[in-house]
């Protein structure tokens, strides 16, 4: 599994969190001209997208709450399984 992080935010306010989030194990990437908040209908954050091996969408999760997390982790699992 590859967790990709997108920053959508300006290249100045990108420079400052990078660094800050080295530690963990994730790529955190730069959109500044948001094409791939384009490309996968981005309308808010957090907005996670599941995709597979072949680069096919599995699932899209939209926002937070505690209630969907459940789903998050049987959505990842099943991604996982293939």
């Amino acid at each position: 599994m590859q967790v990709i992080a997108i920053n959508i935010e300006n290249r100045e306010t990108f420079r400052r969190i990078a660094p800050r989030m080295s530690s963990l194990e994730l790529t955190v990437a730069s959109d500044t001209a948001r094409e791939a908040q384009s490309a996968y209908g981005v309308d808010g954050i957090p907005h996670l997208v599941i995709i597979d091996k072949s680069g096919r969408i599995l699932r899209v999760h939209r926002g937070y709450s505690e209630d969907g997390v459940d789903a998050v982790i049987d959505d990842l699992n099943a991604a996982l399984a293939q």
